[in-house]
């Protein structure tokens, strides 16, 4: 327990514990409150990078109380944001605590890949996933496996050619770590400290 954080899933039913702590709550918020972009950052310099992003998130997050999660892989940033009064809208009009620090459900699931595409089953919903030179360049959420011409609309977003077939979705169990944060930015590297 000490001093790691217990860790919950936020679900559309609600908070699910998933690991004990005594330092506050982590949240692993389900894919589908959640948008997804991706952003280049290779003209901005490192100890700008986070006024960029927060101006660009603001731009473009559908939502008007935009928090967000980013992991930079180089030059170019994986951006998910969800709504902050709809993450924390409990049952009955109630507000849930707020977490001491909340992290998208894609980044438990499965591991980055270098190139490719695939569709990942969640605890709600599919999430369909393209990557070029080990980026997540694409991310859309279904609440149901999407049905061949949904997935080559993705695909077309994404820059790839129409399939003939789905791919087989994937499964995998929620990790216990995220899969990108050891290749993020630095703390000290997004404030600028190294040049």
């Amino acid at each position: 327990r000490g001093f790691s954080a217990s860790r919950w899933l936020r679900g559309s039913d609600g908070l699910r514990p998933l690991a004990d702590g005594g330092n506050g709550q982590e949240w692993v918020l389900a894919r589908g409150f959640c948008a997804y972009t991706v952003l280049d950052g290779s003209a901005v310099p490192p100890r700008k990078r986070r006024g960029f992003v927060d101006m660009a998130v603001s731009r473009w997050s559908p939502f008007a109380d935009a928090q967000s999660h980013v992991e930079w892989i180089g030059d170019r940033a994986m951006v998910w944001a969800w709504s902050k009064s709809r993450a924390l809208a409990g049952p009955d009009d109630t507000i849930l605590p707020l977490p001491r620090r909340t992290w998208p459900e894609s980044l438990f699931r499965g591991q980055p890949h270098l190139d490719g595409e695939e569709l990942v089953a969640l605890d709600e919903g599919v999430e369909a996933r393209a990557w070029r030179d080990g980026v997540m360049t694409a991310s859309r959420w279904w609440a149901e496996t999407p049905e061949l011409p949904e997935w080559n609309e993705f695909r077309r977003g994404a820059g790839l050619p129409p399939a003939s077939a789905l791919p087989v979705l994937a499964s995998y169990p929620l990790g216990d770590r995220p899969w990108a944060a050891q290749q993020a930015i630095g703390l000290g590297e997004a404030f600028g400290h190294y040049r």
